[in-house]
């Protein structure tokens, strides 16, 4: 079963519980992006996050913003990690550094949440993914760390 939905240039969202926040304009859009039909949602401490299990799902986004992408992921062999990319530079943990994975994709126009690349899927958990239509600073990136999930 396929499921496939589309969200055009927004400031800024945040996926979390079977929906997409806009930051900003505050409009609440349901996810029903999902396509492969196999990603589940899990609910804990409050707090939601997408669990993908490699086998072809992934959250379809469209979007031309591109200048800071934020998320935490998790896998099999790991507990959280933060992730930032502002214009091409990586941030793991608050810091500079190259994240062991990169489970979004981005091929110009669409965003594959859940993927490494064209053909490559994620298996393990993301939560609170952001988009930024602004480079954010080493400080920006180290406060959105610090809060956590």
């Amino acid at each position: 079963m396929d499921k496939k939905g589309q969200i055009d240039t927004a400031r800024g969202f945040l996926l979390g519980l079977a929906g997409l926040i806009i930051i900003g304009i505050m409009i609440v859009i349901v996810v029903n992006s999902l396509v492969g039909g196999s990603s589940t949602s899990y609910y804990g401490y409050n707090q939601t996050w997408l669990e993908f299990d490699g086998d072809g799902d992934y959250v379809l986004l469209e979007s031309n913003i591109t200048d800071t992408v934020t998320f935490w992921y998790a896998n099999a062999t790991s507990y959280w990690f933060f992730v930032a990319n502002s214009t091409g530079t990586l941030y793991l943990d608050g810091v500079e550094d190259t994240p062991a994975e990169y489970p979004v994709y981005y091929n110009g126009t669409h965003y594959f949440i859940g993927m490494h690349n064209d053909s490559s899927y994620f298996e393990g958990l993301i939560d609170d993914f952001r988009l930024y239509e602004e480079e954010l600073n080493i400080t920006q990136i180290e406060d959105i760390y610090n809060n956590g999930r």
